[in-house]
C-alpha cells in the first residue's frame, strides 16, 4: 500500500500548494468583492444575504492565505531545527561548507518525505539515517 501511495504522491509537494493556494485565495478575496460590489447595486436585493454570501466566499479565500502562512512558518520551523540537529551532530564534520551541505540534505529529505504517506516512518527531522542514505549527494560539500 505505501508504495501505491509513494507513485500517488510524485508531485505533491509544499510549493505548489503554496502557489495555488496564494492564487485561489485571491480569486475567493476578488470574486467576494466583486459579488458584494455587484449585488450590492442592485435595490431590490437583500443586504443581509449579499454580505453572508459574499463575506463566506471571502472568508475562503482568507482562510486559503492563512494555510499557506501555516505552512510556510511550519516549514521554516523544521527547517531551522534540522539545520541546527545537523551541526551539533558530529558526524557532520567533515564537511567544509557544513551550512551548504544541511541545506542541501534538508531539500533532500523534504523533497523525499513528501511523497511519503502521513504514517510513514519517515519524517523531516534530522537523524543518522538521512545522513547515510544522501551521503553520495553531498560528496561535494567534503
Amino acid at each position: 500500500m505505501t508504495h501505491v501511495v509513494r507513485i500517488s504522491n510524485k508531485k505533491r509537494g509544499w510549493t505548489v500548494f503554496q502557489v495555488m493556494g496564494t492564487l485561489g485565495g485571491a480569486f475567493f478575496v476578488f470574486m467576494g468583492c466583486m459579488l458584494m460590489i455587484n449585488l450590492l447595486k442592485d435595490p431590490h436585493n437583500d443586504v443581509a444575504r449579499v454580505i453572508v454570501v459574499s463575506g463566506f466566499i471571502m472568508a475562503l479565500g482568507i482562510g486559503l492565505w492563512g494555510a499557506v502562512v501555516g505552512t510556510a512558518l511550519y516549514l521554516k520551523k523544521k527547517r531551522a531545527q534540522f539545520i541546527m540537529a545537523f551541526m551539533a551532530d558530529e558526524a557532520t564534520k567533515i564537511y567544509s561548507d557544513r551550512e551548504g551541505a544541511a541545506y542541501e540534505l534538508w531539500l533532500l529529505v523534504k523533497k523525499f518525505t513528501q511523497t511519503e504517506p502521513l504514517w510513514s516512518k519517515y519524517k523531516p527531522v534530522y537523524n543518522g539515517y538521512w545522513l547515510q542514505k544522501f551521503a553520495n549527494m553531498l560528496e561535494e560539500y567534503k
